[in-house]
């Protein structure tokens, strides 16, 4: 063999040593490919775990040092704030008209008591409550947060509004601080106070679930506030507060016959102008238009050729022998507006449902004249409407009530 010639065993030696090379890196890289994605699991957890810690512990400086005691040291400044105003009002009801008169002879038929509450107005004894919880009463007693139980005398109520006043015979009261309801937000903390089922001075917290439920329940002419405090029957009538301890509302209905997690609130500033013109005597009136409308279907909008539903149609107006004196037409009717007219647009307002029209109409002064716009064959027409007043309603509905 030649010096320096490659011995027949060295090919063999150095493709086993590539062969052991390329195992050791595939024995690598798997290693990786089950490792990495383990290691990085676990780093992001780690993270997680870093970053829950962080926050756990921010929140518990922050729980200990303020926001917690705060909350609850408002909660109760809410509640002292307003509790010296909210009274229980307690009416008793004569006996059921279904009763046998012979079972009156062998049982003594005890005469019904429901329980409501109150808000104290001003410091000479004028209360607001719901006309609901004295709807109907033989005897009407106020029993105030100092302990006195004085006979309350009804003043006047309105039935659509479903809000009255009482007042006893008391002076030096404490008055409620009214608020706002329209700085109210969807999320807003409200506190209900009120005596339900008799438990006077119960406080609940909750937040303002909806605003503007109008005719959700109730009537049209109710806007109410929603909230998901907890109300029950004997609630009516007690305000529903802010956390300035201002009244926002008037607590007055709840779905179902317990507490559910939706109530109803007449907001304050719907509650407050009634409240004024029942205690000065006067009527409540509200603005009157005189048409029987409907919602526009999309069957509706494709037969006037219109673009969209907003607005109503007009189904037909009130004529002399619908109004109250029987004797003057509707304010549409003189108007000059028609059935398969279709409202969108009432005193600058746009209308997109006929809720909201009624609305609107109820709260226009009565004797005003008011732009409102039309569409007649497919043509936009302004008319001009002198504002009646509504004929007189009494609203008796009481079932589900808070």
């Amino acid at each position: 063999m030649a010096t320096g010639a490659t011995p027949p065993n060295s090919y063999l030696e150095k493709g086993s040593g590539v062969a052991g090379r390329a195992t050791l890196l595939m024995v690598v890289l798997l290693a990786v490919y089950i490792a990495v994605p383990r290691l990085v699991e676990q780093t992001f957890y780690a993270a997680t775990r870093g970053r829950q810690r962080a926050e756990s512990e921010a929140a518990a400086r922050l729980l200990s040092d303020v926001n917690a005691s705060r909350l609850s040291q408002g909660s109760q400044l809410v509640s002292a704030r307003v509790a010296p105003s909210v009274v229980q009002v307690v009416t008793e009801r004569a006996a059921p008209e279904w009763v046998d008169e012979d079972d009156l002879d062998e049982v003594a038929i005890p005469q019904g008591t429901d329980h409501g509450s109150g808000i104290v107005m001003d410091g000479d004894g004028y209360i607001l409550t719901n006309y609901h919880v004295i709807e109907d009463a033989s005897r009407c007693q106020v029993l105030l947060a100092d302990g006195r139980q004085l006979p309350g005398v009804v003043i006047g109520y309105d039935a659509l509004s479903d809000l009255a006043v009482i007042r006893v015979k008391a002076s030096n009261l404490i008055p409620v601080v009214w608020g706002d309801s329209d700085e109210l937000e969807v999320g807003s903390l409200v506190w209900a106070v009120g005596s339900p089922y008799g438990l006077d001075h119960s406080v609940t917290m909750g937040i303002v679930s909806a605003k503007h439920r109008a005719g959700k329940a109730g009537n049209v002419f109710q806007d109410f506030l929603q909230t998901d405090a907890a109300v029950n029957p004997g609630n009516s009538g007690g305000p529903l507060v802010d956390a300035q301890g201002r009244v926002v509302g008037v607590n007055s209905m709840i779905l179902g016959y317990a507490y559910q997690g939706i109530s109803f609130a007449i907001p304050s500033n719907l509650a407050l102008p009634v409240y004024e013109k029942l205690k000065a005597g006067e009527r409540v009136e509200r603005g009157y238009l005189g048409v029987r409308m409907a919602a526009l279907t999309p069957k509706d909008a494709v037969a006037l050729g219109l673009a969209t539903t907003a607005g109503v149609l007009v189904k037909g107006t009130a004529d002399a022998g619908d109004t109250l004196d029987h004797l003057v037409p509707s304010p549409a009717l003189r108007a000059g507006v028609k059935p398969n007219d279709v409202i969108v647009e009432w005193n600058g307002h746009r209308i997109e449902e006929p809720m909201e029209l009624s609305l609107l109409v109820a709260h226009t002064a009565a004797g005003t004249i008011v732009p409102m716009t039309i569409i007649r064959d497919g043509s936009t027409m302004a008319l001009k409407v002198h504002v009646g007043t509504r004929p007189e309603e009494v609203h008796r509905r009481r079932s589900i009530r808070g």
